[in-house]
């Protein structure tokens, strides 16, 4: 009994393709024709001019543009943005800046090394200075 209700869907389906192919086989019969006789000589076409208006439609669609390429961003230097030369979707070439960046530090730095080099030239002219007196004082 048990194997009988297990088989029966499979046999049903069986039964059931088996109806579908022997529809599918039967003999072709002509088609009913009730195609209308074509008049003689051309045909007649509606023609309309086509005419430029403004539209007075406007359409909100929700939408996701995405770029053709994207670019992450990084500094050189920690700062604060200065300035920034362009926006957001433009178009930009290879080393065109971007954005000005401001960072304290390195003006501090850079007058700090300032400051070194003017005591390091004022050093070397007094080391020159001393030299030059040296040799005159020698020669004598």
């Amino acid at each position: 009994m048990r194997t009988w209700i297990q088989r029966e869907p499979a046999n049903a389906a069986f039964g059931a393709l088996s109806l579908l192919a022997l529809a599918g086989c039967r003999g072709n019969t002509p088609a009913q024709t009730t195609e209308k006789a074509l008049p003689a000589g051309p045909q007649t076409v509606e023609v309309v001019k086509v005419v430029e208006l403004p539209l007075d439609v406007t359409l909100s669609l929700p939408g996701e543009l995405t770029p053709y390429q994207t670019v992450a961003l990084y500094s050189r230097v920690t700062g604060f943005v200065k300035t920034i030369a362009v926006d957001r979707g433009s178009r930009v070439r290879a080393g065109q800046p971007i954005a000005a960046l401001e960072a304290p530090e390195l003006v501090a730095q850079k007058a700090e090394t300032q400051s070194k080099l003017q005591s390091a030239q004022a050093q070397l002219a007094a080391v020159r200075s001393k030299a030059e007196a040296t040799a005159s004082t020698t020669r004598s």
